[in-house]
């Protein structure tokens, strides 16, 4: 589970949270307009046996394989101080939106003088 939480919070997780799932792809893709439509091309036959492994090997929802997994966060959670967790993500979550609107209002003046300017 840690190993599964940390890929994502300093992979995919700090990009969709700042620009969203879609914009990341083509900014990963080579950015521009044609970002995406290249990140497709290039990663899509890879995508394909992925996505096959993927339903190959899903999880099954059986009483053993819940067992197992809740098993294994209450003991990533064990001795943690979990109020403080959340504090630590709220806290955290908070830095990020105010960073994202900061983010939103510089680029719309940034439109506006564009406009203004035209």
């Amino acid at each position: 589970m840690m190993s599964a939480d940390a890929c994502v919070t300093t992979s995919l997780g700090p990009r969709w949270a700042i620009v969203g799932p879609f914009m990341a792809n083509a900014m990963g893709g080579g950015g521009g307009t044609d970002g995406f439509r290249h990140l497709l091309e290039h990663l899509g036959p890879a995508t394909q046996s992925w996505t096959k492994d993927m339903q190959e090997n899903a999880f099954s929802w059986t009483p053993e394989n819940i067992d197992t997994l809740t098993t294994s966060v209450s003991d990533e959670l064990a001795g943690k101080n979990v109020p403080e967790l959340e504090r630590q993500r709220d806290r955290q979550l908070i830095e990020i939106f105010k960073v994202k609107g900061e983010r939103r209002a510089s680029v719309s003046s940034l439109d506006v003088g564009r406009v203004q300017g035209s």
